[in-house]
């Protein structure tokens, strides 16, 4: 089902380890679509500012791919401060996650 705007629907993560302001962090995801294609936003950002420190918008086929994403950490990050995730209300769509992964 689609929203009145991307982040209508979506999923989300909060990191498990820190992460410091300064390093290059890195985003590896993997994802396919089973209905067709699909568009997403994947983005990292601060769990309560939603100050973003990552943000692609991208389309998706039906064949798995990987999105590896380095970016700058503005900030420190404690576990649990830092969100990762996809919009997906686009329009209706299926998306699989193959894995995803954040490190620093």
């Amino acid at each position: 089902m689609a929203g009145d705007q991307p982040w209508s629907r979506g999923i989300y993560w909060r990191n498990t380890k820190s992460v410091n302001k300064g390093s290059i962090a890195l985003l590896v995801i993997w994802l396919r679509s089973t209905s067709g294609s699909a568009k997403v936003n994947i983005y990292v950002e601060h769990a309560t500012t939603f100050d973003k420190e990552l943000f692609i918008t991208t389309e998706i086929g039906t064949k798995w791919q990987q999105f590896i994403a380095p970016f700058d950490a503005n900030n420190n990050y404690l576990s649990g401060e830092l969100t990762i995730g996809l919009h997906t209300g686009f329009k209706a769509q299926t998306i699989q996650i193959g894995g995803i992964a954040l490190s620093d």
